[in-house]
């Protein structure tokens, strides 16, 4: 039996809300639940398919006709033209399979504020998913993308509670629907929801009990925050990829190098840093998602192993050490690519990982590190229900090589296994649950990736 306009945005009303979100502020404070890996997707299938649009299409966002901060310079025109920027960003990566546009506005009637934006946020929800739901355009209506500016902080606050208006920056939910079939083709991402806070936008108004904003957000800071929201909103995760950097940067001040080391998809923030650049790492895993690079890039896969060797171990982040650049690192996250359960935790080859983007020429060291315990949780790199494990970087001698392409084709390094363990390790064994759900019209979900931003 079809299901009516309204079952499904009520359905999906019922769905966990799966955010990313980004922080203003020295706490972190993390929303969502099963993504938000380290070089990876921002969410998978219980396959471990990444979960991304479809290849050669254009992605079109629907922004509202509010502003995000009028008083502050920033309009709707110059709101809409930062996101449509930020798009570019990632859809010029070479070899990407994928476009962006503007589309028609929300048909909101005006501006989309505390009061209206459960109206708006589920919007286009059908419309996205007509042949998986069954339903006909004119039930389901057209599909949108919103991009909401929540220019003062008010529709943060309502989902979240008083005062995160001032220290969430953005919230980015991704969207899917499965036929329930079983066929990972068929888990389908045609929409997503990004809310821009312009809380802490000059002017600031602050509230009472509150303590207002830190400080204010410069025209920079708010730009690297929409470009790594669209990051998100395409599908990417967190990558943690130069920690060393990042701990440099809040003990000592960041070198240039070190600004230059630390992706746009970081899980964390330095002010002085370059968001708005991709590095190698974030282009690399574009390039997974939407480019046939397998003959333009090498790539390296194997097994993390805790010390027993055998044991294999979830979580611990593989990252291919570039000899010449600390710009040029590419991450990945054991177990980012497995079967997941339906907490989001891997549930069979734990071990396993897979590094893509490696550069003709280029010498790279393999290592293991492990995750920073403060981007452990929901919507970070580690998943809240995932064990951290804490042991010294390990560079194995023998997993040193170098990319080499002829014949139109690179390298596949395949097999290559790292033991790690100073210490006792452990690892989730959780099993994936059975699916319980009925019916032939299908059914919705979120994922969004996880961004917290945060000054040292």
């Amino acid at each position: 039996m079809k299901k009516k306009r309204g079952e499904i945005i009520a359905m999906t009303k019922l769905s966990v809300l799966l955010v990313a979100v980004i922080v203003l502020g020295t706490v972190l404070v993390l929303y969502s639940s099963q993504e938000g890996h380290a070089g990876v997707a921002m969410n998978v299938d219980p396959t471990g398919a990444p979960l991304r649009w479809e290849q050669n299409t254009t992605v079109t966002f629907n922004p509202e006709r509010g502003a995000l901060k009028s008083a502050g310079g920033f309009d709707n025109a110059k709101s809409v033209e930062l996101v449509r920027k930020a798009f570019q960003v990632w859809t010029s990566v070479s070899g990407v399979n994928l476009s962006s546009k503007q589309g028609a506005f929300l048909d909101d009637g005006g501006d989309v504020n505390a009061s209206n934006f459960q109206n708006f946020i589920y919007q286009g929800i059908a419309g996205c998913y007509t042949d998986i739901l069954g339903l006909s355009p004119q039930e389901a209506g057209p599909c949108w993308s919103p991009v909401i500016f929540d220019s003062d902080g008010s529709i943060i606050e309502s989902l979240f509670g008083s005062c995160n208006q001032f220290s969430i920056r953005a919230v980015t939910k991704m969207d899917h629907v499965n036929d329930m079939s079983g066929d990972p083709e068929r888990r389908k991402v045609r929409r997503s929801t990004m809310i821009i806070n312009g809380a802490c936008i000059a002017p600031i108004s602050n509230k009472s009990g509150c303590g207002g904003c830190s400080r204010e957000i410069s025209e920079e800071e708010l730009y690297d925050t929409i470009v790594h929201e669209v990051g998100h909103f395409l599908g990417l995760g967190h990558s943690q990829v130069n920690p060393d950097a990042y701990d440099r940067c809040k003990s000592s001040g960041c070198s240039d190098a070190d600004k230059e080391a630390l992706p746009t998809m970081f899980p964390s923030s330095i002010s002085s840093a370059d968001y708005s650049t991709l590095l190698e790492d974030d282009k690399a895993y574009m390039r997974r998602l939407y480019a046939n690079a397998s003959n333009q890039y090498c790539s390296v896969s194997g097994t993390v192993l805790d010390r027993d060797g055998v044991t294999e171990v979830a979580a611990v982040e593989v990252v291919a050490i570039d000899s010449n650049s600390s710009s040029g690192w590419i991450a990945g996250l054991s177990g980012g690519e497995s079967p997941q359960n339906n907490q989001g935790v891997c549930s069979g080859n734990c071990g396993a990982f897979l590094l893509t983007g490696l550069q003709e020429g280029r010498t790279y060291q393999i290592c293991a590190q492990p995750i920073n315990s403060a981007f452990k949780g929901i919507s970070s790199i580690a998943n809240k229900s995932q064990s951290v494990v804490d042991f010294p970087r390990t560079c194995p001698e023998s997993m040193k090589i170098t990319c080499q392409c002829s014949g139109g084709s690179c390298e596949t390094h395949s097999g290559f296994n790292i033991t790690i363990g100073q210490g006792a390790t452990t690892y989730d064994t959780s099993e994936p649950s059975s699916s319980s759900a009925s019916g032939s019209g299908g059914s919705s979900g979120g994922g969004g990736g996880g961004c917290s931003l945060s000054l040292p």
